[in-house]
Order: C-alpha cells, then sequence, then structure tokens
C-alpha cells in the first residue's frame, strides 16, 4: 500500500495530555465489526454487532521511552502556543507545565480507522522511519501492508482507491484533501 503523491509525518493526536494514552472505539464494514483499542498495548479487539468477540489482534512492540528531547519538543510547541493566548490567562497555562507529569514511555497505536471495505488501519508508533505509517489488516486480522500519510492529516474516510480527510495550514486555515490510494 502507498499514498500517491504523499510525505512522511507525525500525526498529531487527540489526547491533550503530553504522550497520553487514548481509548478507540470505531465501527465498520458489511456485517458490521466494532474494534476496541487502548494505545498502551497492540490489541484490539474485533467485535461483532451483538458484542461476540470474534478476533483479538495483537502485536509484540516495545514501547519508546519518553526522551528529554520529546520534552523540551512539546513544552516547546506548547510556549509557542502560549502567544495566542491573552496575557492575562497565561499564567494558568505555564503552571500546567510546572505540574504536568510525562509517562515513561509513549504509546503503541496512534490512531485506528476502518475503512469502507471493513478493513482495520492501525497507527504505528514503533518509530519506523521518518513518520508515522499506518498497518492495514483485512477483515480476518491479515496484514496487509502500510500505508504512510501525509502530515497533520486528518481522516474522514477511506475508500478502495483514496484517503478523504483535512489538513489545517500555518494559520488555521482548513482544507479537504483526497488522496490516490494503491492497493497493489
Amino acid at each position: 500500500y502507498c499514498l500517491v503523491g504523499s510525505e512522511m509525518c507525525i500525526r498529531d493526536r487527540a489526547n491533550p495530555l503530553p504522550f497520553g494514552a487514548n481509548s478507540y472505539v470505531v465501527a465498520g464494514g458489511n456485517p458490521v465489526r466494532v474494534f476496541v483499542a487502548d494505545s498502551r498495548v497492540y490489541e484490539i479487539r474485533a467485535l461483532s454487532d451483538d458484542g461476540a468477540v470474534q478476533t483479538i489482534l495483537r502485536r509484540e512492540v516495545s514501547p519508546l521511552p519518553v526522551t528529554d528531547e520529546d520534552i523540551r519538543q512539546v513544552e516547546e510547541r506548547y510556549r509557542g502556543f502560549l502567544d495566542q493566548v491573552p496575557e492575562d490567562q497565561r499564567g494558568r497555562f505555564l503552571t500546567f507545565l510546572d505540574v504536568v507529569e510525562y509517562p515513561e514511555t509513549h504509546t503503541v497505536i496512534g490512531i485506528v480507522e476502518v475503512d469502507l471495505e471493513g478493513n482495520l488501519w492501525v497507527g504505528d508508533m514503533d518509530g519506523a522511519g521518518d513518520g508515522q505509517s499506518m498497518s492495514v489488516f483485512d477483515t480476518t486480522g491479515v496484514w496487509l501492508g502500510h500505508v504512510v500519510l501525509p502530515p497533520a492529516l486528518r481522516i474522514f474516510e477511506i475508500g478502495a482507491d483514496y484517503v478523504l480527510g483535512t489538513k489545517r495550514d500555518e494559520v488555521g486555515i482548513e482544507s479537504v484533501l483526497v488522496y490516490e490510494l494503491d492497493r497493489s
């Protein structure tokens, strides 16, 4: 799998806490299956529409340590955000940096999505390459390959031959983007 014309990236995650864990519940396919995951362990449960466990997808992944450099980068981005906060409110945001507790390790799953064909897409956080890739699994849990996402793409739909999403530019203007998906 590859996204035609894409670049390598590290995706932003939805959790506002630095390196915080997320839970995912996504559904799709025909018949419908519900996928449940915790970003701290690489284990995704596929449930049928009546709640019965159909498949458990597991992968041995050692989480990467959160380094001093990781923390420095997060705090640098956070301080950059403070330029947009009224000066009289900055104190409480700066207090956050003093009290936040950083975990020892990163999460092992970035995001979880289901395409229109019922295939499962799992964001890998194993540090392979210069950006985040998505591992794609078929409806039976067989690994099909990797797709590297463009920077900061927020996925809305994955079709048979496209990925539809949005991306914000440096001033916050959102654009709708469609990338061709080559499954060969």
